[in-house]
């Protein structure tokens, strides 16, 4: 009810009425004196109004009395005497700003609310763990009130010495355990801890860029996925969940670096790209050097594949040396995107003066697959090639050249094509130095 004003004096004319409930509205003045005419009455609910005044010295006559509920008002003054006569009253509730000095009164209401002089003033505290993080605890101190759960989903709030009520956690989405916690007459600080589960999920899905990548994220507690080998993973988060996902795996770079998700309300799709820097060296059964059969024949004639060093340039004679190196890139998966490719070789010796500026540059050759065979032959020489790139190069590092040749990352043999073999042509842009 909402009722306001002042309380009818005709109640006081009711006098078999047992129980009188105008507890929360919105009723004014001060208790009538005339209440202490019903002396029939059990129980007395004035709690949680706009009463003024003083407790009237007639309540004392309802000797019936078993509970007597008046907080939640703004009384003042004294406890009359004459509540002493109240002796079968079990339960009696009122604000911190009544008070008495009558040794009896004391005595009395100690024996009812134990500790009342130093303590119904005082304010006591419940909290525990709500078991999601921005949960709300319902509970009414005079109005209704709540408090919200932190990211931990850790909460607390105070009620007053010898509080009664309900707490009720919400969240949508979710369900508790449990569903809400009653305390009667608090007397000191309470704990109490509650189960969120999720009534509705959604999904996080996508792909991590590569197989067994480790996607941390925090739900209550720090949780993982791992994604599958093909890269691709999913999870699940409760409703309005934000939080940030961030994937992993030894050796990798990932972009983005992770992802943000704010008040999740769908399923929400996000890939990732991996990358890793892989080294492969030359397999020395399948390199080796094949020579010209003469100065304009375009056409190999002897080869050499036991050496454990290439040639480049040309010999006396003016025929071109060409060199195949063969790297087995059959760990590649089949879904890695290579963005990058840089071949490196060490200069062993140097006959004649040749250099790579004379030469006009290094050309690097590359097929879908071996030239021929995966063994050197001499017709490596002249097979045509499926991509080629000009190598320029600054001063050797340590004897190392580099040359960076990303134009040719398409034709890298991966795990099921080529037979996972690449294989690289190298020879001067200019056939001879004549």
């Amino acid at each position: 009810n909402q009722l306001s004003g002042t309380i009818p004096t005709q109640l006081g004319s009711l006098t078999n009425l047992t129980d009188l409930y105008l507890s929360y509205n919105q009723l004014s003045g001060a208790i009538p004196t005339q209440l202490g005419n019903l002396t029939s009455l059990t129980g007395l609910s004035l709690n949680n109004n706009q009463l003024t005044g003083s407790i009237p010295a007639e309540l004392g006559s309802l000797t019936k009395l078993q509970y007597l509920f008046l907080n939640g008002n703004q009384l003042t003054g004294e406890f009359p005497t004459s509540i002493t006569n109240l002796t079968q009253l079990t339960i009696f509730t009122f604000d911190c700003k009544l008070t008495s000095s009558n040794a009896s009164v004391i005595a009395f209401i100690n024996n009812l609310v134990p500790g009342w002089q130093s303590n119904v003033c005082a304010l006591v505290t419940i909290s525990g763990k709500a078991g999601v993080a921005s949960a709300t605890l319902s509970y009414t101190d005079v109005t209704p009130k709540t408090a919200i759960a932190d990211a931990n989903g850790d909460y607390t709030f105070t009620v007053p010495y010898y509080w009664s009520g309900p707490v009720t956690p919400s969240k949508t989405g979710y369900t508790f355990s449990p569903a809400s916690k009653t305390y009667t007459h608090i007397l000191s600080n309470e704990t109490q801890n509650y189960t969120a589960t999720a009534a509705i999920r959604y999904t996080i899905s996508g792909k991590a860029g590569t197989g067994g990548a480790t996607l941390r994220y925090t739900d209550v507690t720090l949780k993982t996925a791992t994604a599958d080998a093909s890269g691709n993973y999913s999870f699940t988060v409760p409703y309005d969940w934000s939080g940030t996902v961030t994937p992993s795996k030894a050796g990798y770079i990932f972009t983005p670096v992770n992802k943000t998700y704010t008040h999740v309300l769908a399923n929400q799709t996000q890939n990732y790209i991996a990358k890793t820097s892989v080294t492969f060296y030359s397999n020395a059964a399948q390199d080796g050097w094949v020579l010209e059969s003469s100065e304009t024949s375009n056409a190999g004639g002897t080869m050499n594949s036991a050496l454990t060093t290439f040639h480049l340039g040309d010999d006396n004679l003016k025929k071109q040396y060409l060199s195949v190196l063969s790297f087995t890139t059959s760990t590649l998966p089949d879904t890695a995107v290579i963005t990058a490719v840089t071949l490196k070789i060490q200069q062993q010796s140097v006959t004649g003066g040749a250099t790579f500026n004379m030469f006009l540059g290094l050309l690097i050759d590359i097929f879908k697959g071996p030239f021929g065979t995966s063994a050197l032959q001499t017709t490596d020489f002249q097979s045509a090639a499926h991509k080629s790139a000009v190598g320029f190069t600054a001063p050797a590092v340590g004897g190392w050249y580099t040359f960076n040749i990303n134009t040719l990352q398409a034709y890298i043999n991966k795990a099921a094509t080529g037979s996972g073999l690449t294989q690289f042509r190298l020879h001067f842009k200019l056939d001879d130095n004549n």
